[in-house]
């Protein structure tokens, strides 16, 4: 069987979540400002997604563990979309290179909502996903609240891929390094992409005077509020 592996940023196909789906959990208010607690199925395991990738139970088991403990300690903030990323450009180039590490980097100033929890029930993942106070919390809360609509939820991570040429399925693999799912809106989501590179690159990744092995490359995601220097290592 010929099967093609490629190492990169995955910004998965989203799980589209009915509003009628979404459990409230609390409808409060925090100095005025509404909050939203809601149980919701951030991905589903074990079967083909929109993206033609395939996630395993124990690939999803190692997307809780190591998201897991951030989320318990608030610090899995999830962006308003992807970070999209420009195709047809260099691999080589400048803006290539600031694609791959806004791939690694939550702004938090994109940010609505944080998971406060995440666990699996059977092939579903499920995120305790709360909106946030300020930044983009109480937009996406009325969306939610009063406009009723569809909410996407969408892995972004870091991890390698392998397709199988006969079936045109690609399983994910270990090691993996995910990020956050991200909330997005578009059902379909159809630019979301590997942004892929070749080996040599990924030690290149950060700047070009920090040398990083594959390994440690896994192991480093940042959150950045704007431009304030905000920086904490995501680092289970």
């Amino acid at each position: 069987m010929n099967r093609n592996f490629t190492t990169g940023f995955i910004f998965e196909s989203q799980h589209y979540v009915p509003n009628s789906q979404i459990q409230i959990l609390e409808n409060t208010e925090n100095h005025g400002v509404p909050k939203l607690i809601a149980k919701v199925c951030l991905q589903t395991l074990n079967e083909r997604n929109g993206n033609g990738r395939y996630y395993e139970t124990e690939v999803g088991d190692e997307i809780i563990n190591m998201l897991r403990p951030k989320a318990q300690k608030r610090a899995l903030f999830q962006e308003v979309d992807h970070p999209m990323v420009p195709s047809g450009v260099d691999p080589n180039g400048s803006e290539a290179q600031f694609a791959r590490k806004r791939a690694v980097t939550v702004e938090l100033k994109n940010c609505g909502t944080l998971i406060r929890d995440i666990y699996r029930d059977g092939n579903n993942i499920i995120g305790e996903v709360e909106t946030l106070s300020g930044f983009l919390g109480p937009d996406l809360y009325k969306t939610i609240m009063y406009d009723k609509a569809d909410i996407g939820f969408s892995l972004r991570m870091f991890g390698r891929v392998v397709t199988e040429e006969s079936t045109g399925i690609s399983k994910v693999l270990k090691p993996i390094r995910p990020i956050t799912y991200d909330t997005v809106s578009n059902p379909s989501h159809h630019s979301a992409k590997i942004l892929s590179f070749l080996p040599e690159n990924a030690t290149e990744f950060l700047s070009d005077d920090m040398m990083l092995t594959e390994s440690e490359l896994l192991q480093h995601s940042c959150v950045i509020n704007d431009n304030l220097c905000l920086e904490c290592n995501n680092i289970s």
